[in-house]
C-alpha cells in the first residue's frame, strides 16, 4: 500500500519507510510463480485492503464489524484467485518497475528494511533494486534476522535511530550523514553479525554453479539422492524422475520463506535431491540465488517448489535445514501474464530466482538443492498428477547458481 501511494506522487511526500512490504503483490505475495495461495495463508495480507473500505470501528458503532471485515476479506481472497495471472486487475493495485523508477526519478527517498524469515522479502527488496539505480544517495536498504513485524537488534543504530536519522536529512534538511553512509545493512546468518555493503545484490558476489548430477550422494533417502558439484554434466547423465501425486499433508515447508525444522522427511516423501560433498571452508552465501533446470512433464502443467538447505551430520543423525525456497507453475516459466501450457513430454529450461539470504554455511555440511511438487499447507496444490523428468546431461545442463562471498571453493 505504501507504494501504491507514493506512486501518485503526492505533493506533500518527500521520503518513505516502508518495513516489510512489497510493491509486486502479484509474484511476490500472491502468486509467487504463478501459484495460488492458500487461503490462510493469504488472508491477512487482505485486512489494509479491506480497513480501508469498511468503516473503522468507533465506540459507537463496534457491533459487526468484526463480521463485515471477515466477510470483506473472503470476498476479496475469492476474487484475486478468480485473476490467477497478472492481468490489469492486477497491475492496477501494484507496483512494478517502471513505477518504482519513476519514483526514484521524481526525487522521492526510500529507508527500506525487510528480514530474512519475512513473506515480502522478495518483493522489498525487488522495489529496491529497481529503485536505487535512479536515486543516488536517496535509497538505503536494511534486511535484518526477522520474520514478520520485527526490527529489533539493528547495529550499529537501532532501527527507531536509523529511522529518525532518515527523518532528519530527508524531511529537516540535517546533514547527519546518514546518506553517506554504505548503502546496504544486511545481517549475515551463521557468524551473526551485521555488515555494510555498497549495493544490493553485492557487486563482489561470485556466481558460482553447482551443476545437477545422477550420482548419488549416500546422504538421502529421496527418490534419487543426486549430487550437485561444480564439474560440468557429461553426455551420459542420466535423467531423474519423480511422480507428483496431489497431498494433503505438508510436502514443502509452510508456503512461506523459511519454514522451521528439520526437512529431512518432507524430502523423502515428496522430492528429489541433489546434495553437495562436506564443504572444506566456511562458505558464504548472500544474494539471490538462481536455479536453472531443464524438465518436462507428461502434463500440459506442473508445480515446481524449489529449497535450497544446509545438510550437518552427527552421531545422532542428518538434518536438513532450510535457508531459502521460491516457486513456478511451469506455464508461467516465461510470462505470468500469458501463461503457456507445457506440451508434454517436451524438456524446457525453467529458471526461477530463489529468495535471497546470507547465510554461512559451515566446514562439513552440504548444500543441498530439494525440488518438489507442492508446498502444503501454504499453496492451493496442482490437483493433477503429474511424472516429470529433470535432464542433467551435458545438452540439457542443470545448476544452482550461488552468489559466493569470499574465496571459500565449492566441491
Amino acid at each position: 500500500m505504501t507504494f501504491l501511494a507514493a506512486s501518485t506522487f503526492p505533493p506533500s511526500v518527500k521520503m518513505l519507510i516502508p518495513h516489510m512490504g512489497a510493491g509486486d503483490n502479484y509474484r511476490g505475495v500472491w502468486f509467487n510463480g504463478g501459484i495460488p495461495p492458500a487461503e490462510g495463508r493469504a488472508a491477512w495480507h487482505l485486512l489494509p485492503i479491506a480497513a480501508g473500505v469498511v468503516p473503522p470501528q468507533t465506540t459507537v458503532d463496534v457491533i459487526g464489524y468484526d463480521e463485515k471485515l471477515a466477510a470483506l476479506m473472503e470476498d476479496f481472497y475469492v476474487e484475486a484467485l478468480s485473476h490467477p495471472t497478472l492481468d490489469t486487475w492486477w497491475t492496477s493495485r501494484i507496483t512494478l518497475a517502471p513505477d518504482h523508477q519513476a519514483m526514484a526519478k521524481a526525487g522521492l527517498a526510500i529507508l527500506f528494511s525487510d528480514g530474512w524469515q519475512d513473506y515480502f522479502l522478495w518483493p522489498m527488496q525487488r522495489v529496491y533494486r529497481d529503485f536505487a539505480p535512479h536515486a543516488g544517495s536517496r535509497a538505503r536498504l536494511i534486511i535484518g534476522p526477522w520474520s514478520h513485524a520485527s526490527n529489533d537488534g539493528v547495529l550499529p543504530y537501532t532501527y527507531q535511530e536509523f529511522a529518525v536519522l532518515w527523518c532528519d536529512r530527508f524531511l529537516k534538511g540535517v546533514n547527519n550523514g546518514v546518506d553517506k553512509l554504505p548503502k546496504v545493512l544486511i545481517y549475515v546468518q551463521g557468524p551473526n553479525q551485521w555488515r555494510f555493503e555498497k549495493d544490493w545484490p553485492i557487486p563482489d558476489a561470485r556466481a558460482t554453479r553447482l551443476y545437477m548430477h545422477s550420482v548419488k550422494s549416500g546422504t538421502s533417502s529421496s527418490a534419487n539422492d543426486g549430487t550437485l558439484s561444480v564439474a560440468a554434466p557429461t553426455t551420459g547423465d542420466a535423467p531423474a524422475t519423480q511422480a507428483y501425486i496431489p497431498a494433503a499433508t505438508a510436502t514443502s515447508g509452510n508456503g512461506g520463506a523459511q519454514p522451521s525444522g528439520d526437512q529431512s522427511a518432507q524430502e523423502t516423501f515428496a522430492s528429489l535431491t541433489w546434495t553437495t560433498a562436506p564443504l572444506s571452508s566456511p562458505t558464504e552465501v548472500t544474494g539471490p540465488i538462481i536455479v536453472n533446470f531443464w524438465a518436462s512433464a507428461d502434463a500440459t502443467d506442473t508445480d515446481f517448489v524449489v529449497q535450497i538447505t544446509d545438510v550437518s551430520s552427527n552421531e545422532t543423525g542428518t538434518t536438513s535445514t532450510d535457508v531459502t525456497r521460491a516457486w513456478l507453475r511451469g506455464s508461467h516459466r516465461t510470462s505470468d501474464s500469458n501463461p503457456t501450457p507445457l506440451v508434454p513430454g517436451t524438456p524446457y529450461l525453467f529458471s526461477i530466482e530463489v529468495w535471497p539470504t546470507s547465510y554461512v554455511f559451515q566446514p562439513g555440511h552440504r548444500i543441498r538443492l530439494a525440488i518438489y511438487g507442492q508446498d502444503v499447507p501454504g499453496r492451493i496444490p496442482d490437483a493433477n498428477p503429474a511424472v516429470r523428468t529433470f535432464y542433467q546431461d551435458a545438452a540439457h545442463p542443470s545448476y544452482v547458481e550461488l552468489p559466493v562471498i569470499g574465496t571459500a571453493t565449492l566441491p
